[in-house]
């Protein structure tokens, strides 16, 4: 299993003082690897990692975020609504980054075979009136 993010790529104040953080680092790279099945690239040994796109590693640190502050969410011991509890805010905002990142992410980056700038995803959203 490759490393796509260490540690110390993680500088979100919430997340740095938890002691569990390299437990999640680790799984982050399971769902480095998921996420690039979804994009064709079925061999984990395929995608990148010297270096790592920078949009990868970005997913890959969103879903640590967005996974811890899924498990200590509620764990503030106070009376706050969940709607602005901190974890829940940081949870939605990871989320939310994780969906454009994945609509951003092709298997050519992340098997590091992007030469051209045709071979980039352009995520447009469209509105109706």
């Amino acid at each position: 299993m490759a490393d796509y993010i260490v540690d110390a790529d993680i500088t979100d104040n919430i997340l740095t003082s938890f002691s569990t953080l390299s437990d999640y680092v680790t799984d982050s790279d399971d769902a480095v690897e998921s996420m690039a099945e979804s994009k064709g690239v079925l061999d984990s040994d395929d995608i990148e990692t010297d270096p790592v796109h920078f949009l990868v590693k970005k997913y890959a640190i969103a879903w640590v975020g967005m996974e811890m502050c899924l498990d200590y969410m509620g764990t503030n011991n106070n009376d706050l609504p969940v709607e602005i509890e901190k974890y829940a805010v940081k949870y939605k905002l990871y989320k939310d980054k994780i969906a454009l990142l994945d609509s951003q992410i092709t298997g050519a980056m992340l098997t590091g075979d992007v030469d051209e700038a045709s071979d980039r995803a352009i995520a447009v959203k469209l509105f109706r009136a």
